[in-house]
Formats: structure tokens, sequence, C-alpha cells
């Protein structure tokens, strides 16, 4: 039975150590985590690799450095691998969204916004006027449209689907309407094209 050679990534930021057998299927890759916004150095150690090429399974979760630097950009996992020759090592991160505590403010705020959503379509700029309205802060009522997870396309597109329902307008006029309601004019123009399909 042949040997498996052992070799090691190391995490400089959290001062842990990756064990990856190479070419072993069978063997458990070790998970690092990060959240958005930190980084996460790796190094090989126990192998020799020159010209390491660093790559990413997902630039849009993580990237990651000639030099091994890893970077949270989203939630989500990536598989980090190091490559030199016909040596491969892997290992995985998994990335995580910032924590922070909301204010009392900030939780009713959102509360307010995601009720308002359940019913009705908004622009971003429209929720957070109507919110102003009922005397939220402006910074909780900013938070509030920033994480109550909504897609302002698919909210111009409800909106104009709403006004189709009962009013008869060109596409530029509705286009017109919903700038009117708050949304930026490539909203307005991806609601009122997928509403006149």
């Amino acid at each position: 039975m042949k040997k498996i050679m052992k070799s090691f990534l190391v995490a400089l930021a959290v001062l842990m150590v990756l064990a990856v057998p190479v070419d072993a299927k069978a063997a458990k890759i070790q998970t690092f985590t990060i959240k958005v916004g930190q980084t996460l150095t790796l190094k090989v150690r126990g192998v020799k690799m020159k010209k390491i090429k660093w790559k990413s399974s997902n630039k849009k979760i993580a990237t990651v450095s000639k030099k091994g630097k890893v970077k949270g950009l989203k939630a989500g996992k990536v598989v980090i691998t190091a490559k030199s020759g016909k040596k491969s090592l892997k290992c995985k991160v998994v990335v995580k969204k910032k924590t922070t505590k909301m204010t009392a403010g900030q939780r009713n705020a959102l509360a307010r916004a995601k009720s308002y959503l359940a019913y009705s379509a908004f622009s971003k700029k429209g929720l957070k006027d109507q919110l102003l309205y009922e005397r939220y802060s402006n910074s909780d009522a900013q938070y509030a449209v920033d994480h109550c997870g909504a897609d302002w396309n698919t909210q111009a597109y409800l909106k104009a689907k709403s006004y189709l329902s009962f009013m008869s307008f060109s596409r530029d006029g509705l286009i017109d309407q919903l700038e009117f309601e708050g949304f930026t004019h490539s909203q307005a123009v991806y609601g009122a094209d997928r509403a006149y399909k």
C-alpha cells in the first residue's frame, strides 16, 4: 500500500493548521470560517510547491490573491485551491454574514418595512419616505430599506403590474410613473418591460 504524503495549509489569520493529504479523495478537507469583509491568509507547509497558483471556486463569495489572502465578499461556501505543477491542495472556506445587534428603532423600522412589502410594492425611496412619514429616524429608516431583503427590480415589476391592472399606460408612460414612484430608471425599465410581456 502506497503511503499518502501529507501537506499543510496554515491559516495565519486564525492561527489554525490544515492538514490536507495529497491525492486522497476520501480525506476530510478542513473548513475555515470567516465573515463578510474579513480576510484569511493561507500558506503551504510540509511540501515543496513553487510558483503557487491560488484559485477560488466562486469569486463572488470569496477572492484569493496571488499570495493566498482570502477575502470574504458575501455569505456562502467556496473551495480554495493551491496548485503548483501536478500538486494540488484544497480547503473549504465558509463566509458568514456580519452579525450586528439591532437597536430597538432599527428592529421596529425593519418590521414595519417588511409588513408594507407584504401587501404592496414599493421603491426603495418610496418605502424610506413612508417610514420617515411615520416618524422613524432617518438612520433607522435607511437601515430598514437596506436590510428588508427586497429585490427592487421585482418591486418595480409588481408596481407596474398593479398599475396595468386598473389603468392603461403606454410603456414610456409606465416608466415615467414608476420613476415618479421613486424607482431608478433601470428599475422602471425592467418593471415596465416585464409587465408588458
